[in-house]
């Protein structure tokens, strides 16, 4: 059998201009890309940034993509939205707080698992990482090609690769959520094969 391997950047060139939309806004997927991109960079200044209002804006960042669960992203914008207006600051990190941002956000996988999920999130944050995000960032990079398998987060409950990889992916490029979706696609663009010997 021969197959025939499509030329990444002909690829790349026919699926740029194509318009995609989500949560009620239309751009092509080169906007798209760019606009991630300039995430990228936002939230690596706040990484640099030493201070409590940048620990707290990257702790919200983490876990609106930590509570994800199913790649639903118009959920992670509501409980996104309650978090920044709820925890603004480091007093704010407790539970009656936790419940009520899950409950305002309407949080489709219960109050109980999303408050588990943010408590143990914040106590590896505050007892082992110390609120260090650039060192976690910094080791997360360093081991990128083996995907971070022993980062302290994965033992959360509820939370696995593509979550992590998900919070990740706002300030590395190194990162990102490849799920049965992404899968598929890029499987069906002959980017990725399974099942046939390639010669």
């Amino acid at each position: 059998m021969h197959l025939a391997i499509p030329e990444i950047n002909e690829t790349l060139s026919r699926l740029l201009p194509v318009e995609s939309t989500f949560d009620g806004r239309t751009q092509t997927i080169s906007e798209w890309v760019m606009e991630h991109r300039n995430e990228i960079k936002k939230n690596r200044n706040l990484l640099r940034a030493n201070g409590t209002n940048n620990d707290i804006a990257i702790l919200n960042i983490f876990l609106r993509d930590l509570l994800v669960r199913a790649i639903k992203g118009e959920m992670g914008l509501r409980v996104y939205k309650e978090l920044i207006a709820t925890i603004k600051d480091k007093a704010d990190l407790h539970e009656t707080n936790y419940r009520l941002v899950l409950k305002k956000a309407k949080y489709r996988w219960g109050v109980d698992d999303g408050s588990r999920v943010i408590s143990a999130v914040v106590m590896y944050v505050t007892s082992d990482l110390h609120w260090d995000w650039n060192s976690y960032i910094t080791q997360a990079e360093k081991q990128k090609e083996k995907n971070y398998q022993k980062d302290p987060i994965l033992s959360i409950k509820n939370i696995s690769f593509k979550l992590r990889d998900l919070a990740l992916s706002n300030f590395s490029p190194h990162y990102a959520a490849f799920d049965l979706h992404v899968t598929r696609v890029v499987t069906r663009i002959w980017w990725l094969n399974y099942g046939f010997p390639l010669i």
